[in-house]
């Protein structure tokens, strides 16, 4: 369903319905847009929230990184550019290839850091479950997808920001009725 047709079902729906969608789907500009009408809009996310930092440790090692890096002229450091999904993501990829490439032995290519990635198990990078990259996932078109836990989130519309349910999700299993 395209981006515009869901913020014009959520407005028609008021909040007499509950909405849930993947991280992203709506934009915050979009949600606040809404106003009350998205008060009962729930996302999921594979990451935390920025505002669970007290949670997560690691939240506050990464925002700090990105402050530092915006101090030194980095406009792309921004906090008005950090969205979980894309900015926890990829400074997570980071984090793994750091944490993998220490265990290579000899020249760290590409290939070298694939054969110890698949052979690495148990990575703990604190924002997600420890991951097992020696288990390939089941799901067609899918089998480098290893974080398959959900965290539910709710739009607060006085806030203009999300907040967690504290409810985790098995993605795993969401993504094996939807390949059927």
């Amino acid at each position: 369903m395209p981006r515009r047709a869901r913020s014009g079902l959520i407005q028609a729906g008021g909040d007499k319905f509950s909405y849930c969608h993947g991280g992203g789907s709506v934009s915050d500009a979009n949600l606040v847009k809404l106003g009350s009408a998205a008060k009962h809009y729930y996302s999921v996310g594979a990451f935390p929230l920025f505002n669970e930092s007290a949670k997560y440790p690691e939240l506050t090692r990464l925002q700090s990184e990105f402050d530092a890096d915006f101090a030194a002229g980095d406009k792309d450091a921004g906090k008005k550019l950090r969205h979980s999904t894309s900015t926890i993501g990829g400074w997570l990829a980071v984090q793994i290839v750091e944490q993998v490439g220490k265990k290579v032995t000899g020249d760290l290519t590409a290939k070298s850091l694939l054969a110890q990635l698949n052979q690495t198990k148990g990575l703990d990078l604190q924002l997600v479950p420890p991951l097992d990259f020696t288990k390939t996932n089941p799901v067609p078109g899918l089998t480098r997808l290893f974080n398959n836990t959900l965290l539910g989130q709710r739009w607060d519309p006085a806030k203009k920001t999300f907040y967690t349910t504290g409810k985790t999700y098995d993605g795993q299993k969401i993504l094996a009725v939807g390949a059927k």
